[in-house]
């Protein structure tokens, strides 16, 4: 069983301060019904039959605080990646919607925070918001710069992320079996 402020402390042991979730769990263990989204203050809970399909609802009355409370240090490390933002942060004592969303992009992409959310396998819950956080947070390959790699000859090239370029993989795994060799790619 997962417990969650356990998860966040190892991932900050690890990988340093810069670990800012952007979901709270709804329940632990058995326990689990879906998660909140800390950035729009919205509920997500599931039947648990597997369909991942979530109900989107306000934040529990109980949870209310620890929302509040988890928002406020989201906005704070959001601020904290950006030199203009922090000191509007610090003048007005907020930010806008916008100029959060915006700051949460950029710091991802740039890597001044690693966004965190949370889910299960077992009922399928919360991958859908999963999949909003990488489409609308995520960085475009397009905005970033090209990933660099060793070509046959061992010389170092840029990697192409447009379309029109030639497709690039590694075989991170290769194994015989009764049809012969199998490789694993990953693109």
């Amino acid at each position: 069983r997962a417990n969650f402020d356990a998860a966040l402390t190892a991932l900050r042991k690890e990988w340093g301060p810069n670990i800012a979730p952007l979901q709270i769990p709804i329940g632990t263990g058995e326990g689990f019904k879906g998660v909140i989204d800390i950035l729009n203050m919205k509920a997500y809970t599931y039947a648990m039959d597997g369909n991942g399909k979530a109900t989107v609802g306000d934040v529990p009355d109980d949870m209310l605080e620890e929302t509040n409370s988890a928002r406020e240090q989201l906005i704070e490390a959001v601020a904290s990646t950006d030199d203009d933002l922090l000191e509007k942060f610090f003048d007005a004592g907020e930010l806008s919607e916008q100029e959060v969303t915006n700051g949460l992009k950029a710091a991802v992409a740039n890597g001044g925070l690693v966004p965190v959310v949370c889910g299960t396998p077992t009922g399928n819950a919360g991958s859908d918001v999963l999949m909003d956080v990488l489409a609308n947070i995520g960085p475009s390959p397009a905005d970033v710069s090209p990933p660099k790699a060793l070509d046959a000859d061992g010389n170092e090239v840029s990697i192409q992320t447009d379309g029109k370029a030639p497709f690039v993989g590694i075989i991170f795994k290769a194994v015989y079996m009764e049809m012969g060799k199998v490789s694993f790619i990953r693109s």
